[in-house]
């Protein structure tokens, strides 16, 4: 009877394992480039990034109406929450007009920063980037595993 009671209580932990683990997806997508954009505070002194989150709380605390202001707040506290705030990000072009943010580990950031725009244009080519993608929550993307970085012929797509 108590190793009944044993093996309910593994299968109920791996059950329990299994169904918090976020799934993985393997991605090849173009990367794209965006002129301005507020998706992390990535490279941010301590002290900025401290004055940055009371900002945003204090927006949060005391916001009268449901504006841009307030929307970028709940997604930086989103991103806060999954402690994706201070992590470096790309953008990859995905479907012909669908564009999403990926964050990255440290580490995986350094296989694509040196990649320019105004490179890619010059040489008439764009990067291709196969990666492992976890959805973290609706619609926020994180990858610690980029697989292949590869420059082929093509137009980079931007908003610049």
């Amino acid at each position: 009877m108590k190793n009944l009671h044993y093996t309910k209580l593994i299968l109920f932990c791996f059950l329990f394992i299994a169904c918090g683990k976020q799934k993985t997806e393997r991605l090849k997508a173009d990367l794209t480039f965006r002129s301005v954009t507020f998706s992390s505070f990535y490279g941010a002194t301590d002290e900025r990034y401290e004055s940055l989150v009371r900002e945003m709380d204090s927006t949060l605390q005391n916001f009268k109406k449901e504006d841009g202001n307030v929307k970028l707040c709940r997604q930086f506290k989103k991103l806060q929450k999954l402690s994706l705030l201070r992590s470096p990000f790309i953008f990859l072009n995905i479907e012909k007009d669908s564009t999403i943010t990926v964050y990255l580990d440290e580490k995986e950031y350094t296989k694509v920063k040196h990649i320019k725009h105004v490179d890619l244009f010059r040489e008439g080519k764009k990067a291709v980037l196969e990666l492992e993608v976890i959805e973290k929550e609706k619609g926020i993307y994180y990858s610690e595993n980029i697989i292949a970085v590869k420059k082929v012929d093509g137009k980079s797509r931007s908003n610049i």
